[in-house]
C-alpha cells in the first residue's frame, strides 16, 4: 500500500503542475510577453506532449513506469528554473518544451503503474477505486 500512496502524491504533484499553468500565464504577462506569444508557448507544450506521448510510453515499458514518472516530475519541476532564470520569450519557450517532455513522461506511466501494482496484489475493481482516488488527488489543486 505504500506504493499506492506514492501514486497519490505523484498525481497531486502533476495536478499542482497543471494548475501552475494559470499562474505562468500571469507571470508571462508580467514580463511583457504578448497574448499571442503565450498562446504559442502553450501550443508548443501541447505539440511536444502529443508528439512524445507514445515514445515516452515505450520508454516506460522498457525502463519501468516508476522511472518514467520520476523523470517526468523532475522535468516538470525544472521548468520553473527556466522561467525564473531566463525570463525572456526564449527562456519561456525552453521551459514549455521541458514541461511538454515532463508531461509526456508521466501521463500514461501513472495509469500503467497503478495497473501494475493492482494487478499483482488487488482486484480489477480495486484498480478502478485507486485510479479514481488518484484522479481526485490530481483535481484537488
Amino acid at each position: 500500500m505504500t506504493e499506492i500512496r506514492k501514486i497519490y502524491l505523484a498525481h497531486f504533484l502533476v495536478g499542482f503542475a497543471t494548475i501552475a499553468s494559470v499562474t505562468w500565464t500571469l507571470y508571462f504577462l508580467s514580463y511583457g510577453i504578448s497574448q499571442s506569444q503565450i498562446g504559442l508557448l502553450f501550443a508548443v507544450f501541447i505539440i511536444i506532449l502529443s508528439i512524445f506521448d507514445i515514445p515516452t510510453g515505450s520508454f516506460a515499458d522498457i525502463f519501468g513506469h516508476k522511472t518514467s514518472v520520476a523523470i517526468g516530475l523532475l522535468l516538470q519541476s525544472i521548468t520553473g528554473l527556466f522561467f525564473f532564470l531566463a525570463p525572456t520569450f526564449n527562456g519561456f519557450l525552453l521551459g514549455m518544451i521541458m514541461a511538454g517532455f515532463g508531461a509526456a513522461f508521466s501521463s500514461g506511466a501513472l495509469s500503467s503503474l497503478i495497473y501494475d501494482i493492482t494487478d499483482k496484489t488487488l482486484t480489477k475493481v480495486d484498480f478502478q477505486k485507486i485510479k479514481g482516488r488518484a484522479d481526485g488527488f490530481f483535481l484537488i489543486c
